[in-house]
Order: structure tokens, then C-alpha cells, then sequence
């Protein structure tokens, strides 16, 4: 004879089941697409060495003609096999060497950096990078006729112009590249300069 206990809970089993299915159905609804956009997200890479790739030499054409110039340069590399879209570049934070150790400067802003080698007036645009293909972030320009270091930063706020034209400091620049769903992501560079357009040192800090 079958055990009244057994057969009760075998009914109830029988009438929560379809509860339960249509439950966890409903959660893995509610749940499936949006752990598939962040395990799929974009992940991009920035990246700096000391080469001509990231400190490139270039003639500089200005009012009085043309002269030359450096650009320090920050790589963008699309590692994952999904769109980064629209990517932009900013710098969050300048800090000044005092002694042996970085503080913090005047600069309180994030301000949107240019991007390398981009129609004239699109620099600043979000751009989409895919798969496997490296963009470049203008940092910093020295240029010869005017012997000085520009942030590629736009707008320039009047008030760190002074901050840029000391000479004979190490100043460290913080960029961050965002993105459509694309995790924030963060270089430090720090930027020696010894006060002429071509006498500087730059290195990745890791």
C-alpha cells in the first residue's frame, strides 16, 4: 500500500513544477542577455613605449610657416572581438614631482584629449575601434618654434597654462578611455621635461 506522505508530496511535486519552470525560466530570462553583454563586453588596452609609434617626430605647420614637433603619444588596442564604441579619451589627473614623490597639481578637471591623425575638427569625436586595431590619444606636443609642451586637452584652460610651461619638472598624466560598455580604463605617463622641445624623457609607470 503506498505511503500517504510519499504520494502527498509526489502531488504537490506534480502541481509546483510548472511554477517553478515558468520561474526559472523568468530569471533566466531576465538575466541571460545581460550577463551575456558583460562576459562579451569590449575590452580595449592602452599602451606606451618609448618608440617612434608613441613619440612621434612630425613637421608642425603654424602661422609663420612650418617648423617641427613631438607628439607623445597613448595606444588604444581593441583586444576583444567585439566593436569598442564610442571610445573617448580624457585626461583625469596631472600630478608634479616634489622631490621624490608625486602631488597633486592645480589640475582638477577631466578634459577630453585628441585623437592621432584625425580629420581637422573630428579629433575630439567618439570613434568606434574594432577588433584588433590600434588608435592613437595625442597626449603631448613640444614644438620647436615656440619652445613649449602643450597637453593635447581641448578646450586648454587658461589657468594650466602656467602649470605646462615650467621648465626642468616631471609632471605624471593620468588618461582614462571610456566607452559603451566598455569597463574605464586607466594609464599613468610621466613626462620629464628639460625645458627644450626636444630634451625630454617619458615612460610608462607601471
Amino acid at each position: 500500500m503506498p505511503d500517504p506522505s510519499t504520494t502527498s508530496t509526489f502531488n504537490w511535486l506534480y502541481v509546483l513544477a510548472p511554477t517553478v519552470t515558468f520561474i526559472l525560466g523568468f530569471v533566466t530570462a531576465a538575466f541571460a542577455e545581460p550577463f551575456r553583454q558583460w562576459w562579451y563586453r569590449p575590452k580595449v588596452e592602452l599602451t606606451f613605449r618609448n618608440d617612434s609609434d608613441h613619440v612621434a617626430w612630425t613637421p608642425y605647420q603654424e602661422a609663420g610657416g612650418e617648423t617641427e614637433a613631438y607628439y607623445v603619444r597613448v595606444g588604444v588596442l581593441n583586444k576583444s572581438r567585439r566593436l569598442a564604441r564610442k571610445c573617448r579619451a580624457y585626461l583625469i589627473n596631472v600630478e608634479k614631482k616634489e622631490k621624490s614623490n608625486f602631488t597633486d597639481s592645480l589640475y582638477a578637471d577631466s578634459i577630453q584629449l585628441a585623437w592621432s591623425c584625425r580629420k581637422l575638427g573630428t579629433e575630439l569625436e567618439a570613434i568606434d575601434i574594432p577588433h584588433g586595431v590600434k588608435q592613437y590619444i595625442d597626449l603631448i606636443a613640444t614644438i620647436k618654434s615656440t619652445n613649449v609642451c602643450e597637453p593635447q586637452i581641448k578646450p586648454y584652460p587658461f589657468r594650466y597654462r602656467e602649470l605646462f610651461s615650467i621648465k626642468n619638472q616631471d609632471l605624471r598624466f593620468t588618461i582614462q578611455v571610456s566607452g559603451d560598455g566598455l569597463d574605464p580604463v586607466l594609464l599613468k605617463v610621466v613626462f620629464c621635461w628639460k625645458g627644450k622641445w626636444n630634451e625630454f624623457d617619458v615612460y610608462q609607470e607601471e
